[in-house]
């Protein structure tokens, strides 16, 4: 019971932001410290290395468990969608300066995963809300899933089709959580980690918890991608 009460949006986003960062710690600085060292020294770093990864799959779900949630309680999704949206195109420079070591399109950030998630479950959500006929619902529902996995698998974006298609399942089954929770830790199983994060998800109180502006969560992102890469770029020269 004590749990539950804990687990508000604020908190679990807390917690999404603190692995998220390991994560990315690990990816760039980790990564580029492990490539100069060899022996046992390099043995070491990596285990630091992969403990930091594993930590950093809780985050994922947890932010495709809140795009649903944010489906359901936004004003307006156009403006929801166009946020995300912004926030991917602020965010992809320094992902490809942090992540790739400079700008390429060949892989994009995970705002694009999520806001291609977010465009997906409203065109569901549509789907029930104006069409009455199971059969038709069921196809056109698929047809939806089908093309905003595609779209992220061509666009290669960080998660690609499988993050959309994760947002999709968890909003399919978003009407009870223990059902809901459980086909999301199915999903992601092929994390060794991320299936925790629905132990948390679970013991969601529906509630938002301390007042925290929305941007501080959003520019976090961007943000942290900048200092790493310019850290990076400072004490190993990409």
């Amino acid at each position: 019971m004590e749990l539950t009460k804990k687990m508000n949006a604020n908190t679990l986003k807390m917690i999404a932001v603190i692995t998220m960062f390991i994560d990315h710690l690990g990816a760039t600085l980790v990564w580029a410290y492990l490539l100069t060292l060899e022996g046992d020294a390099k043995q070491d770093w990596n285990t630091i290395y992969m403990v930091m990864r594993w930590i950093g799959r809780l985050a994922f779900p947890i932010y495709c468990f809140f795009i649903v949630q944010g489906l359901e309680h936004t004003r307006n999704v156009k403006k929801y969608i166009a946020r995300l949206l912004i926030f991917a195109l602020v965010s992809e420079i320094p992902f490809d300066y942090a992540i790739a070591g400079g700008w390429t399109l060949e892989y994009q950030n995970v705002f694009f995963t999520l806001a291609i998630g977010l465009i997906c479950i409203w065109g569901i959500k549509e789907v029930e809300e104006h069409m009455s006929e199971n059969k038709k619902q069921i196809l056109i529902k698929t047809c939806i899933i089908v093309l905003g996995t595609c779209v992220a698998y061509l666009m290669n974006t960080d998660y690609s089709g499988f993050g959309v298609f994760a947002i999709a399942l968890l909003y399919l089954f978003k009407e009870k959580r223990g059902i809901q929770c459980t086909v999301g830790a199915i999903s992601f199983m092929w994390e060794i980690t991320a299936p925790l994060s629905f132990l948390l998800l679970y013991f969601y109180n529906g509630e938002k918890g301390r007042k925290i502006n929305k941007y501080l969560f959003y520019g976090f992102y961007p943000i942290h991608l900048l200092l790493l890469a310019v850290l990076k770029i400072i004490f190993f020269g990409n």
